[in-house]
């Protein structure tokens, strides 16, 4: 009985433990600084805390702002309840809050910094107070007012396929960074995208890009390793350094004519592309841009095995292609014609300027020896005429 009796209360125990809420930051855990309209400025918070209840006050000062790095590195915070008062929150806010599922922006907030999320990798949604004049969500996914930016897709949010806001142009940088859930994106308006915007979003397979779109900047989508299918659009005309860096299970992509650069590393250990079109159109391809990875053995730059590219004779693919040794097709087609017959007009001007300036070498050269021969006649014209001249006095 005395041993049914201690289980009873162990488990009786665990139960009201369990029941217990999670042990919160209190307010003297806050460090903080006046701001010059006389209101706080949150700076850290000295405790790992699984649970933060930013207070509206300390000390008798009102919390207007979060500061930069505020809860940056608390790995094991999952909630936290930002006050009604503030109206500013600070880059790198909760960076690495790798515990963090869900964030509310209350309506006062209009100023978001960058990267607030980033690395937290549990981030489920993030929602934004109706009465917000500046932000919103859209299913938990962060946007200006008007949805015509993106900010941020948190990271563990559920669901596999998700079309960004109609109203969209802009997506920003680092928006779709470490996403581990998304599969499949459409972005049907959105005409400019930051840099490293999908960066290791590993697992991303699909993306349908939208017309309108000229350029993407820096490694977009670097290490998504399972991207295999990539629509680019007509209008693209810039790829950046390490833009698909290590998308190491795409097996195919359509550049368009109207491409112009493609940066260094663009396309670096893309080892399922064994074939890819590079258009007449590229004037500019960086070191080992496309058709290199490294080798597993040496750990040394290679071009990759197997890899061909198609070219247009004459261009700068082609030559890329020679220069780096890289095995390649050269068609011809109205670019390479015009190319080569822009060389054959040129070698028909050079060949009658060299003509035309060779007949009046000539001419001028029969002119020289006929006033030449002239010159020497008159001479001994002139002799005979002197010695006439001097029998005549004899």
């Amino acid at each position: 009985m005395n041993v049914i009796k201690k289980w009873a209360v162990l488990c009786c125990a665990a139960m009201t433990a369990a029941c217990l809420p999670l042990p919160a930051a209190a307010a003297e855990d806050y460090s903080y600084q006046i701001l010059p309209d006389g209101t706080a400025s949150v700076k850290s918070v000295s405790t790992d805390a699984v649970s933060a209840e930013i207070p509206a006050q300390i000390d008798g000062y009102t919390v207007t702002a979060l500061d930069k790095d505020c809860f940056s590195g608390h790995e094991s915070l999952k909630e936290i309840t930002i006050p009604e008062t503030v109206t500013t929150i600070g880059d790198y806010a909760f960076k690495d809050c790798a515990a963090l599922t869900s964030v509310t922006i209350p309506a006062g907030v209009t100023d978001l910094g960058d990267f607030m999320f980033e690395g937290c990798a549990a981030l489920t949604e993030i929602q934004v107070d109706d009465n917000n004049t500046a932000y919103c969500d859209e299913e938990g996914v962060l946007y200006t007012v008007d949805r015509t930016v993106l900010i941020r897709y948190p990271a563990a949010r559920a669901g596999v396929e998700y079309t960004v806001s109609a109203f969209c142009t802009t997506i920003s940088p680092w928006a779709f960074t470490d996403c581990a859930v998304l599969q499949k994106l459409d972005m049907p308006a959105v005409t400019a995208i930051g840099a490293d915007a999908f960066f290791c979003a590993q697992s991303l397979q699909t993306v349908n890009l939208s017309e309108g779109l000229t350029e993407l900047v820096g490694a977009t989508f670097a290490y998504c390793v399972n991207l295999r299918k990539l629509t680019l659009p007509s209008t693209l005309q810039s790829i950046g350094d390490k833009c698909f860096y290590y998308c190491a299970s795409l097996p195919s992509v359509t550049l368009p004519e109207g491409l112009v650069s493609i940066g260094e590393e663009a396309f670096y250990g893309c080892v399922q592309l064994k074939e890819l079109t590079l258009p007449s159109s590229v004037r500019s391809i960086g070191k080992m841009g496309v058709g290199y990875s490294i080798d597993p053995d040496t750990k040394e730059n290679t071009v990759i095995k197997d890899f061909k590219l198609k070219t247009i004779a004459g261009s700068r693919a082609s030559t890329y292609a020679r220069e780096n040794k890289i095995a390649h097709s050269a068609d011809f087609n109205s670019y390479s014609l015009r190319h080569y017959a822009v060389y054959i007009v040129i070698g028909i001007a050079a060949v009658i300027l060299l003509g035309v300036l060779a007949y009046f070498l000539i001419i001028r050269k029969k002119q020289e020896e006929k006033a030449l021969a002239m010159e020497r006649e008159a001479a001994q014209a002139a002799k005979r005429e002197a010695r006439r001249a001097r029998r005549s006095k004899k």
